[in-house]
């Protein structure tokens, strides 16, 4: 399902070894984000996981029936979040590209 979002997020990160956190902030807009904080309130939204090929990450998890509820294309770096939280807790994101702070 392709969604469309015209929002506005602020995003802070921060990093330790190989953990980067990421802090998101929205502005505008609904989105993702506003929806899980109407859901659930503030806490962690989704786990994020760099792949080298997002397009083929991506028709790993469409063979498993699952398709992202959100993605995008920003040039430099591709995103997809997948709705894991029945059997993990949080939603997931495949990273692809300029991902490091």
């Amino acid at each position: 399902m392709d969604r469309i979002v015209n929002t506005k997020i602020k995003t802070a990160f921060a990093k330790s070894g190989e953990v980067q956190i990421e802090l998101i902030q929205p502005l505008d807009g609904d989105n993702p984000y506003t929806e899980f904080l109407a859901r659930r309130g503030e806490g962690i939204h989704h786990l994020g996981f760099k792949v080298d090929d997002i397009e083929q990450a991506k028709a790993e998890f469409a063979k498993k029936g699952m398709e992202p509820f959100f993605s995008g294309d920003l040039v430099v770096m591709k995103f997809a979040y997948y709705d894991t939280t029945e059997f993990g807790g949080l939603a997931l994101e495949l990273l692809w590209g300029q991902t490091e702070i």
